[in-house]
């Protein structure tokens, strides 16, 4: 490795799993270049807390890496580390502990997030440096004085429980993000110029700031009751949310819109119609989700509108409707609210990708104008399997069928693009789907046997029928299983297990490189069950001490 190029290697560290590149790194000198390579992939973004952030692409640092790291003088290779101390004593840490005795292991991290009390960051703030803290997020806000202000703060988040507020002036020149949440009066804290981001949360002021700054870009309201009646929106702002805000018409609010506003939230208002509504003509995305919009007659949408919600309204047809050059559209319905019945004349753009419908009992899609270029598709149908039609390059498909009886799955003529397939209720048969590409495959409320295709790598069937789990055979490269009733055979690729129903009189069998397992059902398995080494998480009917052994294993 050490003769290949930089850019081929760190191309490289890119497929090999976590555990092996430690192996590697402990290996390495100090010193050595490769070390502090691995190094920089594994712990570039880490996170010190109770919970796993592994979805958010952190690594969950333990104190004998982070005393490793420090050893070797690389703690630097940290550029982000999520400090989290909402359920622990600053004072009482270990892992702040040890910082204390090694000052300058958390003073070469570039950047960090601390997230608990303002009492809990004024003990932090005591003891180390606060130069390179740039996120705060911060319970107790009344009780955050300027004085607590990191220097380089980029972005704050105050939750006031509505408490009393001090005034709060003279924030950090570099300061770009405000969250201020439940705070009784907001309009005593300062928003400073340079400020781009400002998110005001359940603060139940009627009337907001008279002005913002300039520079602002994002600017978002959430349950609050707003007038904006002498309130000015500066000209840069591209975003603007006023979510659950009790806002019934446009008419103050449309006479304000800045001229290049980009993205507009309006969602769980109680607006009856947009109807004559003039929209900035810059907007590319509008949600209007969970509104009381029963009509779509005479509203003009912006022409460089690509992205639409109206998900959870009360509309009952789209007929006439004139829809710019959507890329995405979200008409999904409520089943007790108005719904569509019929698309047959509804002129979709030709340029839409995805189209959600489903919560609508539509009769007429064999007869409505699908466009080719669709790659999303949701719906629900009373239709026949035989008569759907589905675009040629369709990647990602979810179909409910209202009646299980025209849900033969064998009739659908799907196309071999499908990555992604949601299928409810149905009849399965033994047949080939001839979806060469297809990686997740739901498949839920169906009766008969199934044969899943072999490239499926995330698999979840759900059914009330034991029978078409008795001769089912899972492909060689599920990694993801989810499955009502326990098949008799997996994989060596099964990685991360789900069982809905498991009959304690009932045999239980393991993938032997299983990683994660979770049973649903009730009643206690039976000891005897042997559970694979390499188990790391476990929750179900098991003993307590055996799931609290594994669930405290490492990597």
């Amino acid at each position: 490795m050490d003769k290949m190029p930089i850019e081929t290697v760190s191309e490289i560290i890119l497929h090999v799993p976590e555990a092996d590149l430690k192996n590697i790194s402990k290996q390495l000198p100090k010193n050595d270049p490769l070390r502090h390579l691995i190094d920089s992939d594994i712990y570039a973004k880490v996170y010190v807390g109770p919970y796993d952030y592994s979805i958010l692409g952190f690594h969950k640092l333990s104190i004998e890496e982070f005393q490793e790291l420090s050893l070797s003088g690389n703690t630097d290779v940290i550029r982000s580390l999520k400090y989290d101390a909402v359920f622990s004593e600053v004072d009482d840490d270990p892992f702040l502990f040890y910082c204390k005795q090694n000052p300058r292991s958390l003073k070469d991290v570039k950047e960090i997030e601390f997230n608990g009390s303002v009492e809990q960051f004024r003990k932090f703030a005591a003891n180390f440096s606060t130069d390179n803290v740039k996120v705060l997020i911060l319970s107790e806000g009344q009780q955050f004085v300027m004085d607590l202000a990191p220097p380089y703060l980029r972005k704050i988040h105050l939750y006031f429980y509505e408490s009393q507020v001090a005034p709060l002036r003279g924030w950090p020149q570099s300061l770009k993000t405000l969250i201020i949440e439940r705070c009784n009066s907001p309009l005593l804290v300062e928003l400073p110029a340079g400020l781009e981001e400002l998110l005001v949360w359940a603060c139940g002021s009627e009337e907001p700031w008279n002005q913002y700054p300039p520079n602002l870009r994002i600017l978002e309201y959430q349950g609050e009751a707003i007038t904006f009646n002498s309130s000015r929106f500066p000209d840069l702002l591209c975003e603007l949310a006023l979510f659950d805000c009790s806002i019934e018409n446009l008419d103050v609010l449309q006479a304000k819109w800045p001229m290049g506003l980009k993205k507009l939230d309006l969602a769980r208002n109680p607006i009856k119609s947009i109807a004559g509504v003039k929209f900035p003509d810059s907007l590319d995305f509008l949600n209007l989700r969970s509104c009381s919009i029963t009509s779509l007659d005479g509203v003009a949408f912006p022409r460089m509108l690509t992205e639409l919600h109206l998900t959870y309204n009360e509309i009952a047809s789209l007929d006439h409707v004139k829809f710019p050059a959507l890329k995405i559209l979200d008409i999904t319905g409520d089943s007790g609210k108005k719904t569509i019945n019929s698309l047959a004349s509804v002129q979709f753009p030709s340029t839409l990708e995805t189209l959600q419908a489903k919560g609508h009992p539509i009769t007429d899609w064999a007869e409505t104008s699908v466009p080719e270029n669709l790659r999303t598709w949701e719906l629900d149908t009373s239709e026949d399997a035989k008569a759907l039609k589905f675009p040629p390059g369709l990647e990602v498909l979810t179909l409910k069928f209202k009646n299980a009886g025209n849900g033969n799955f064998c009739d659908l003529k799907l196309p071999p693009s499908l990555v992604d397939l949601h299928l409810e209720n149905g009849i399965s048969t033994e047949f080939e789907w001839n979806l060469p590409v297809l990686r997740n495959m739901f498949v839920d409320n169906f009766t008969g046997p199934i044969v899943v295709p072999s490239c499926v790598q995330k698999l979840t069937l759900r059914s009330q029928d034991r029978k078409s789990f008795e001769s089912l055979k899972i492909p060689p490269m599920v990694d993801v299983l989810q499955v009502t009733y326990p098949p008799k055979v997996y994989p060596d690729s099964v990685t991360e297990l789900l069982i809905w129903r498991f009959e304690p009189t009932g045999d239980l069998i393991l993938p032997k490189f299983l990683k994660k397992l979770r049973i649903a059902s009730r009643g206690s398995i039976p000891s005897d069950v042997i559970l694979p080494s390499t188990l790391r998480y476990i929750s179900g009917p098991f003993d307590q001490e055996i799931m609290e052994e594994i669930n405290s294993r490492k990597e």
